[in-house]
């Protein structure tokens, strides 16, 4: 399949798109509404002094300012968006496609989304180990990324469950709807990523046990299978042995979220 036709391609390239058209339209617009309200606190112009920089100048500044700011979050947002579609992706491959069943059939109920002649020996080596490949140069790429980004989720998400239970009467509604979409989102986006590491970590050793107990046709097949089986490594999403998402990673970021939380509430009554 041509890759510039497939419909996850195309479904990345218009989130960039669009991402970039919206990045240049907040610039063009902060420096606009800066124009006709120079003295919000908002604005990066604002800490620009008037007696040095004329007003274009202190609008180039806020461009400047909003230029980076959505760029880097904006980098961010695609980068999430590439995670979780690879994830997802792999998850259903390693999990669901690789598997066998010992005579060689399709159990009832069970649906494969590839042709079957990919759980051959002449296919699913190559595609196995080709798999592999593709999974290390993905964790060599964004591996680095786990560890912080598991701690910065935990701690955005302690931090609004602590602000909107302590200060409950005396946020602004303005600044509930910030917390509240950002605490549903971030955590709901690492609970995601780590339930499918946790499938895919739990499932892939499922799908080598599999192997062992299928029928692949001849006594050769058999013993080439055996062999290819005890090469291959299980998946998993890790950055080396610093981080890996393993069968209880889901459970143990629930509850650091939640002694997290009662923790910094705790404190906030001793301290007080």
């Amino acid at each position: 399949m041509n890759p510039a036709l497939a419909k996850t391609s195309y479904f990345v390239d218009t989130i960039i798109t669009v991402t970039i058209l919206f990045l240049t339209f907040e610039a063009f617009l902060g420096s606009t509404i800066f124009a006709l309200f120079p003295r919000l606190p908002i604005l990066m112009g604002h800490a620009v002094s008037e007696k040095h920089f004329t007003v274009l100048v202190r609008m180039f500044f806020t461009f400047l300012y909003f230029t980076t700011s959505f760029t880097i979050i904006a980098n961010f947002m695609v980068i999430c968006i590439i995670v979780f579609i690879y994830l997802f992706y792999m998850t259903i491959l390693v999990t669901e496609e690789f598997k066998t069943f010992g005579n060689g059939k399709n159990i009832v109920g069970h649906r494969y989304l590839t042709i079957s002649r990919l759980r051959t020996t002449s296919n699913i080596i190559l595609e196995y180990r080709s798999t592999q490949i593709l999974h290390q140069r993905f964790l060599d790429i964004f591996g680095f990324m786990l560890a912080p980004a598991h701690s910065l989720c935990t701690l955005i998400v302690i931090f609004c469950s602590f602000a909107i239970i302590s200060y409950r009467h005396e946020i602004h509604s303005s600044e509930f709807c910030i917390l509240v979409p950002w605490l549903v989102v971030v955590g709901s986006y690492w609970f995601v990523v780590l339930e499918f590491g946790r499938l895919i970590y739990s499932k892939g050793g499922k799908v080598l046990f599999s192997w062992s107990v299928h029928d692949w046709g001849s006594a050769y097949n058999n013993k080439l299978m055996t062999k290819f089986r005890k090469s291959c490594p299980r998946f998993m999403v890790n950055y080396g042995s610093i981080y890996v998402i393993r069968r209880t990673s889901v459970l143990a970021f629930v509850r650091n979220l939640s002694r997290g939380t009662f923790r910094a509430l705790l404190t906030l009554v001793t301290h007080f």
